[in-house]
């Protein structure tokens, strides 16, 4: 008789042998092998799929990520992302109050004559205010703003600044009030 002989599933058996019949029964075993291989090959085929997607999961995962990170910075972008800059820092400077409702915007100051130097900026009687949300220019709980040749009764929420300009931009007057907060500090050259 004969001796078969196996190693790992990759490889096909072989039956050596002297019969007149060990050419058949090596066919019958190499078929059997190949038949028996078939759910094998496609589990392979499945796994290589498999691997395939896992790849392409992590980098959806990773695009996602980045996407996520992109909105959180839109949902807390406002003020904090404002920025003021001016063309000329020997002339002018400009902050963004971060604390306060801000507009975006540009916005130009043309300094029509640079005047001469002093301490103040207005006459001494004017009232002047340092916090905008909690002072105002008046005592006064309602004024009129002439727009036009038309009048509008302004009427503040709270006596601050910060609420007047609220009032003035919701009035339907057509104009808007911005707070323009001018501090002066004196060159020390």
């Amino acid at each position: 008789m004969g001796t078969i002989s196996s190693s790992l599933p990759s490889q096909t058996a072989t039956f050596n042998g002297t019969s007149q019949y060990a050419g058949d029964l090596q066919q019958a075993i190499t078929q059997a092998v190949n038949i028996a291989s078939i759910p094998m090959d496609g589990l392979e085929t499945n796994v290589s799929t498999l691997q395939g997607q896992a790849t392409e999961i992590g980098t959806l995962q990773s695009d996602f990520t980045a996407i996520q990170s992109a909105i959180q910075t839109l949902s807390t972008g406002g003020a904090s992302s404002l920025a003021a800059t001016v063309a000329d820092s020997s002339i002018a400077s400009a902050t963004v109050d971060t604390t306060q409702q801000v507009t975006a915007g540009s916005y130009t100051l043309n300094v029509i004559s640079t005047g001469s130097q002093t301490t103040t900026l207005s006459n001494n009687g004017l009232l002047t205010v340092s916090d905008p949300s909690t002072s105002s220019i008046s005592t006064s709980s309602s004024f009129t703003l002439t727009v036009g040749g038309s009048n509008y009764t302004i009427t503040p929420t709270s006596n601050t600044l910060d609420a007047l300009a609220q009032s003035i931009n919701s009035s339907g007057a057509g104009v808007s009030a911005t707070l323009v907060n001018i501090v002066w500090r004196p060159s020390l050259d």
